[in-house]
């Protein structure tokens, strides 16, 4: 999800990670307040996954939560934050 004021950045994420083998489902506007960082929200309890992507998007560890949710269509949620729209490594 796009958590910030840059427009297209959440499909931009999403090119990225499936060039890098990531099964993402979908994008869209987290909503409509930017967030300075960007958020991981955890549904299913898929440790690697999350560590995958603390340390290919350097996220803190303090921004994962987890939203324990086994019906979720969704293992992991990404909100991109402004962080990421500043320095990220995608072309």
């Amino acid at each position: 999800l796009n958590g910030t004021f840059t427009p297209g950045l959440a499909g931009k994420t999403m090119e990225y990670l499936q060039g890098l083998g990531a099964n993402v489902i979908g994008t869209n506007d987290a909503s409509d307040k930017p967030y300075p960082y960007t958020m991981i929200y955890d549904h299913t309890g898929n440790p690697y996954t999350i560590q995958y992507l603390v340390e290919l998007m350097k996220i803190s560890k303090f921004r994962i939560l987890s939203r324990f949710n086994p019906e979720s269509q969704a293992d992991v949620t990404v909100i991109v934050g402004n962080e990421w729209a500043n320095a990220n490594p995608m072309p």
